[in-house]
């Protein structure tokens, strides 16, 4: 047993963030979602579970832990941490000062014996509330040795808080560093702007541990980093939702219909877009369409979407047996640094594209057998009976730009890019049906917007793929222009072009692999289009007589 007040857990997703063991452990959500109170309630968790030192006259159990909380100001941390604090902990249990910085000392009762009703297990818990105000981290941070430490509204905070603290959390135990368990950081926030120290720490870093034997047996177990997202209020599961006033969220909404920003950061917990673009996918959902892994299927084809260029890019993905599209990794190159995909040629490209497919599903093998008719494909001298060869072979499918099946010179006397890339991965590259922007754009849409059986989306993404995720947060965009000199404005009718599109675009002509979709939206088109012009009295509708013409 422990003595004090029980509180629930406000919801699923803050209970596994309070069961997590992670060296850092974040949470994410709207405003009102419980994060502050389930800090609380975690952090004196990790105070009570310290080992003890058993007294040997009596056999009492006596543990103890140091915890620290930091803030941005005083006047921050007394009105939104203490209240919550004392929530959990009461003021007027053990002692409390209010001087700077603020602490509280108090014991925690966790066994009695049975009969007698005395203490046979106790946890004295010391918590030390800081707030940074004009010091520095290093300042704040000095001297500090603690079990755990806990920074409130983590994104409010200096970026070099988190290093600072790594060194400051497990140092303390006044009766023998061996009783000291899972040393930790734990934060909370509402949604960051994407250029926030906390969303590139929490949800664009990889902390995989590798294979360092130093990290790995430093964390015995654990995790580095877990980051848990809450559901957005107005979503299924939005969590704390008994502990609000009535229309809590639609009051707030309804004041802020201008203020998109604050919508989206405070009620629907979603990554901030740029303030300069409009997002190519509004219907993005982080929460729904990201998982923390996609898992390969070996059974089903893998399809390989490539962007052609200067800065090529690859997008591998499956579609499940009732339509899900699922992205499973991205293949895109960066300076080492830099946030600019670096040029690489064909050769270099496809030679990355073999190697990454053999790493990450080693169960289909590109074979050099099929070299002769590579090389048919390749001189362009029989591509089609090339085409109809490699039809059995089901295990892997590879779609690109149709551009890309010009010659380097668009004189027809070079090899074209997907040419020399088709050589290095000894599988032939299909050019996508079409290259018009609505049907590619259409072709990711349409299963983000599906609901399959009701409650399974059509769309989902592993979290590892970073470009793509930043992409579809806010990175890939329609530019405003500006218009006249009054400061009014227009969006762009196509994304801009940057570091974020060309990955992009890998995955739309991985999506149009899908045969049927891809008729179906060119379909609609065309039965608008004809629609249209029997509105207008001309009876049809010339679609000319190229590939899409339907004739």
């Amino acid at each position: 047993m422990m003595d004090g007040r029980v509180l629930d857990m406000v919801g699923p997703v803050a209970a596994r963030f309070f069961e997590s063991r992670a060296f850092v452990a974040g949470i994410i959500g709207p405003v009102g979602s419980g994060k502050t109170i389930t800090c609380c309630q975690k952090l004196l968790a990790i105070a009570v579970k310290q080992k003890p030192r058993v007294r040997k006259r009596d056999g009492l159990k006596m543990r103890k832990a140091r915890i620290g909380v930091i803030r941005d100001t005083y006047p921050n941390l007394d009105a939104n941490v203490l209240s919550s604090w004392f929530k959990v902990v009461p003021e007027e249990r053990g002692k409390f000062v209010w001087d700077a910085p603020r602490r509280h000392t108090f014991r925690v009762i966790l066994a009695t014996d049975p009969i007698s009703g005395a203490p046979t297990d106790i946890c004295d818990v010391e918590a030390e509330f800081r707030a940074i105000g004009d010091k520095s981290v290093e300042a704040i941070t000095r001297g500090w040795e603690i079990n755990a430490a806990w920074a409130n509204e983590y994104d409010t905070l200096p970026g070099e808080l988190l290093p600072y603290l790594s060194g400051r959390v497990g140092r303390f135990s006044d009766l023998d560093p061996r009783l000291v368990v899972d040393p930790q950081i734990i934060v909370d926030l509402n949604m960051p702007d994407i250029d926030n120290h906390a969303y590139k720490t929490l949800i664009d870093e990889d902390f995989s541990l590798g294979d360092d034997p130093a990290l790995i047996e430093a964390l015995n177990g654990r995790p580095l980093v877990e980051t848990f997202l809450q559901p957005g209020a107005r979503e299924p599961g939005a969590e704390n939702l008994k502990n609000l006033p009535a229309g809590y969220y639609a009051l707030q909404i309804a004041l802020n219909k201008s203020k998109r920003n604050y919508i989206d950061r405070m009620i629907d917990n979603k990554p901030v877009p740029l303030q300069h673009g409009q997002p190519v996918y509004p219907e993005f959902n982080f929460h729904r369409h990201i998982a923390d892994t996609v898992e390969f299927d070996p059974s089903r084809t893998l399809i390989v979407g490539m962007d052609a260029g200067l800065t090529p890019a690859a997008v591998f993905v499956q579609r499940d047996s009732l339509g899900q599209l699922r992205v499973l990794a991205e293949l895109c190159v960066f300076p080492e640094g830099d946030e600019a995909l670096s040029g690489v040629g064909p050769t270099r490209f496809g030679q990355a594209v073999a190697r990454f497919i053999a790493e990450r599903f080693p169960s289909i093998q590109l074979s050099r057998k099929s070299v002769s008719t590579l090389h048919r494909i390749a001189t362009g001298t029989s591509a089609s009976s090339g085409f109809r060869e490699f039809e059995r072979e089901k295990d892997i499918e590879f779609v690109c730009d149709p551009s890309a099946k010009d010659g380097t010179d668009k004189s027809g006397n070079e090899k074209s890019w997907l040419q020399i890339v088709s050589a290095q991965i000894h599988r032939p590259i299909k050019p996508a049906r079409t290259n018009q922007l609505h049907v590619r754009l259409e072709a990711v849409r349409r299963p983000m917007l599906a609901l399959i059986d009701g409650q399974h989306p059509g769309f989902v993404m592993a979290k590892e793929c970073k470009v793509l995720r930043r992409g579809f947060v806010s990175g890939y965009h329609y530019q405003r222009v500006a218009v006249g000199g009054d400061g009014t404005g227009r969006f762009d009718s196509e994304p801009r072009k940057n570091m974020f599109s060309h990955v992009q675009d890998a995955l739309q002509y991985a999506a149009m692999a899908d045969g049927a979709a891809v008729a179906e939206i060119l379909g609609k088109q065309q039965r608008k289009g004809r629609a249209a012009a029997r509105a207008a009295g001309q009876g049809g509708a010339n679609f000319g007589n190229g590939y899409f013409s339907g004739g």
